[in-house]
């Protein structure tokens, strides 16, 4: 799915994508997540210089990588794609018209028996 192609609220975002959307802004957080998906991290209570937080400093900046760790400090968060972190099926609800299973069907990359049986108790 191209993410700029599809409009999306920040509220069609699960976590861990939702904070960190709301500590460093969208565009940052769509590249991020590009960079460490399917990554596991420990943001352990004192700060390590990790592979992990090397990666996320390099892609956007050690100010924005510190909000991220202090947001997340003692927990461990994984990262998955950011397309599986958005609530696609609500996006789909939101833009079905009653008429447009093809166009849906292309804009996410879904079938259009897939977006039929999504939006079938909406008509």
């Amino acid at each position: 799915m191209d993410y700029e192609k599809i409009s999306f609220d920040t509220e069609d975002v699960k976590e861990p994508y939702y904070s960190i959307i709301n500590l460093i802004g969208l565009e940052d957080t769509v590249k991020l997540s590009q960079k460490i998906k399917r990554t596991q991290i420990n943001f352990k209570k004192s700060y390590d210089i990790t592979k992990d937080f090397l990666q996320i400093s390099e892609c956007v900046g050690k100010e924005k990588t510190e909000s991220i760790i202090k947001h997340f400090i003692n927990e461990t968060v994984y990262f998955c794609d950011f397309k599986k972190c958005l609530d696609i099926k609500k996006m789909i609800l939101k833009e079905f018209n009653g008429f447009n299973y093809k166009e849906l069907a292309c804009k996410f990359g879904y079938s259009e028996r897939s977006i039929r049986r999504i939006t079938k108790n909406k008509k």
